[in-house]
C-alpha cells in the first residue's frame, strides 16, 4: 500500500500500491500544504500534542501490560520550560469498579449490574518541564519523573537514572531538577499529552511561568510498549509539533493559545482534512496474517485546566477502496476515542458490516479522508488531530505485532482553534 511517510516505530510491512497516480497526487497536496501549516511531526515546534497515552501494567484491557515511554527534547542552545498537561480519557463504569478497581472498562460487561462503560471526566493533570540547552528527557508514564538524576551521554540521554550503571552505553549519572512528573499508575489511564513551550520561572518575577512564549524548540515521540513473558512488541509515533506564527522569544498575552484562523492567529491551524491509508479490518497478508486497525481522536480546541462539559466533535469519513469506488460514515467525540477502525460506524459485533471491513470493500487496503464538521458559531473550533495503529495477528498462534504511524494533513481550514488553561 502506497504511502507518504511513516513514523520511526514503524513495521518494515510490505505495502499494495492504492492506484499511483492518485497516490503521488496525494503526496504533492501533502507536501504542499504542510509546508505552509507548519504542523509537522518532523520539526520543532513549540506546542507538542502526543494523541495516545496508555498504562495498563496488570494487563487488564487486551492480556498484556502496557505502559508508553515518552521523550521530549529542547533542540534550542538556550534553556527553555515546558508546561504540560495529561488528559484522562478512559472510559469508566457509572456502577462498579471496573477493570482496575477505579471504574476503568472497554464495555459495559466490565461494570456492575445497570453501569454503563462511558467518558467521564477529560480531568487534565499538570506539571511542570525545565531543560537546559539541547536537553532530551524521557520517562515512563506509569513511573513519572520522581528523581533529580538523568543520563548524560551515552545511549539513554535524558532517562532517569540514580548511578552511572543506570545509563546504557557508558552515560554519565548527573543531578538535574527538571521538575516533577505525575506517575500514571496505580490502575488504568488512556489518554493524551499536550506541551507547550512557555516562559521559566526565573525569566522575569513579574511575568507569569505558564504564559506561552513565542519560540519553537520541541520536538518529542512516545513508544507504546507491550511486553509479558512471550511477548515484547514496541511501537513508536512522533508528537504531532504546532508551530508559534513568531519565533522571536516574545510573550504572549494570555494563556489562550489561537491555532490557526483568519485574524488574531498564534500558531498553526489544525489542517481542514485529516488522511489516513490503511489496510481495511480483518485483510489477509501473506502467511494468513489478520490486519485490524485503530484509530485515536483528539480535539484541537480544548479547556485544559478544567471543562465540566467538553464539547462534542462531529467528523464525517470518506473511505475509497483500490478501485476508488466510494463510501461514507460519520462519528462523534468528547476529548479522547480510540477505536477500532470498523467500530466507527458499527456496534460491538457487527464490524463485518462496517465501511472499513474488507469483506465490505472487496481490496486490502484503502484511503480515508476525514473531515471535522464546523460549528455554526466558530465556537469551539473543530479540527483534529489523530494516530493509527495497525496489529499484525499470527493465525497459527495468535500472536500480535503492531506498528504505529502519524497520518497526514492536508489543506488549511478558515476557522481558529483554541487551547486554554
Amino acid at each position: 500500500m502506497w504511502r507518504c511517510k511513516r513514523s520511526e516505530g514503524d513495521m518494515k510491512n510490505t505495502r499494495m500500491a492504492i492506484r499511483l497516480p492518485v497516490a503521488l497526487l496525494a503526496c504533492g497536496l501533502l507536501a504542499s500544504t504542510a509546508v505552509g501549516q507548519k504542523v509537522s511531526t518532523e520539526e520543532a515546534a513549540g506546542y507538542l500534542v502526543f494523541p495516545k497515552v496508555v498504562v495498563d501494567l496488570n494487563g487488564a484491557l487486551n492480556r498484556v501490560p502496557m505502559d508508553t515511554v515518552i521523550r521530549i527534547t529542547n533542540t534550542s542552545g538556550d534553556a527553555t520550560s515546558v508546561h504540560c498537561f495529561y488528559v484522562d480519557g478512559t472510559p469508566r463504569c457509572t456502577i462498579g469498579e471496573g477493570l482496575d478497581g477505579a471504574g476503568a472498562c472497554r464495555t459495559n460487561g466490565d461494570c456492575a449490574e445497570g453501569g454503563i462503560c462511558t467518558l467521564s471526566s477529560c480531568q487534565a493533570i499538570n506539571f511542570d518541564l525545565n531543560l537546559t540547552a539541547n536537553q532530551p528527557v524521557g520517562w515512563r508514564a506509569s513511573e513519572g519523573v520522581v528523581t533529580t538524576g538523568f543520563c548524560v551521554g551515552g545511549t539513554s540521554p535524558g532517562f532517569p537514572c540514580s548511578a552511572d550503571n543506570d545509563c546504557a552505553g557508558g552515560g554519565e549519572c548527573q543531578d538535574q531538577d527538571i521538575g516533577r512528573v505525575p506517575p500514571l499508575s496505580p490502575g488504568i489511564f488512556q489518554g493524551e499529552l499536550k506541551c507547550v513551550q512557555v516562559v521559566g520561572s526565573g525569566d522575569d518575577p513579574n511575568i507569569d511561568p505558564n504564559i506561552p512564549v513565542n519560540r519553537n524548540d520541541l520536538v518529542g515521540n512516545a513508544s507504546i510498549y507491550r511486553v509479558n513473558n512471550a511477548l515484547v512488541d514496541v511501537q513508536t509515533y512522533n508528537a504531532v509539533g504546532v508551530q508559534a506564527v513568531k519565533s522571536d522569544k516574545s510573550t504572549q498575552n494570555d494563556k489562550t493559545l489561537v491555532l490557526g484562523g483568519e485574524a488574531d492567529r498564534e500558531y498553526a491551524g489544525c489542517s481542514a482534512q485529516v488522511i489516513v491509508d490503511h489496510f481495511f479490518d480483518n485483510a489477509r497478508l501473506s502467511g494468513a496474517r489478520e490486519v485490524t486497525s485503530e484509530i485515536t481522536l483528539v480535539p484541537c480546541s480544548e479547556r485544559l485546566e478544567v471543562d465540566d462539559n467538553p464539547a462534542v466533535h462531529t467528523l464525517q469519513f470518506v473511505v475509497f477502496n483500490e478501485f476508488e469506488q466510494r463510501m461514507s460514515a460519520s462519528t462523534r467525540f468528547r476529548c479522547f476515542r480510540e477505536v477500532q477502525l470498523s467500530q466507527l460506524d458499527r456496534r460491538p459485533g457487527q464490524e463485518a458490516f462496517s465501511v472499513f471491513n474488507v469483506g465490505v470493500q472487496g481490496t486490502l487496503a484503502g484511503q480515508t479522508v476525514i473531515r471535522p464538521v464546523l460549528s455554526g458559531d466558530g465556537n469551539p473550533g473543530n479540527g483534529i488531530l489523530a494516530i493509527v495503529e495497525e496489529f499484525h495477528r499470527n493465525p497459527d498462534n495468535n500472536a500480535v505485532r503492531s506498528a504505529a504511524f502519524n497520518i497526514h494533513l492536508r489543506g488549511d481550514k478558515s476557522q481558529a482553534d483554541t487551547v486554554a488553561y
